[in-house]
């Protein structure tokens, strides 16, 4: 579910405001490279941050690389796959999901999202440029 932005159990969270955590892996595939999304524990908090999706590629879980889920905040394969089952109740390698990289963005850079897509690609790079 996209209208609520991205949900992340409070640990998870932690990672992503630490840097820790640059990419989340979903089922749902409805969030849009370029735009800003919320990001939260639940949906009743106020968002604790916003998150600029960078790239979205779509990946069978048995696909995943090594430096996937280390931007996934986890230290081993084993790590993410025991989070994943938590999460999700099952591991099955042919799966299809959805690999989010994102950057945390600062306020005044929340209105990125309301960019048009050209514009917004733009920007995405002149950002990411910035930061490097």
């Amino acid at each position: 579910m996209t209208q609520g932005g991205f949900i992340f159990k409070r640990s998870i969270l932690e990672k992503v405001l630490q840097g820790k955590k640059t990419m989340t892996i979903r089922y749902d595939g409805g969030f849009e490279e370029g735009k800003t999304y919320a990001a939260r524990a639940n949906m009743n908090e106020k968002a604790q941050a916003r998150i600029l999706i960078v790239k979205k590629q779509k990946k069978k879980l048995g696909d995943l690389t090594p430096e996937d889920i280390a931007k996934e905040g986890c230290k081993s394969f084993e790590e993410f796959q025991q989070i994943w089952e938590r999460l999700y109740g099952k591991w099955n390698p042919e799966d299809t999901v959805f690999c989010y990289e994102f950057i945390l963005v600062r306020p005044w850079t929340w209105r990125w999202g309301e960019l048009t897509t050209t514009r917004r690609k733009e920007r995405i790079r002149d950002f990411v440029r910035v930061r490097e």
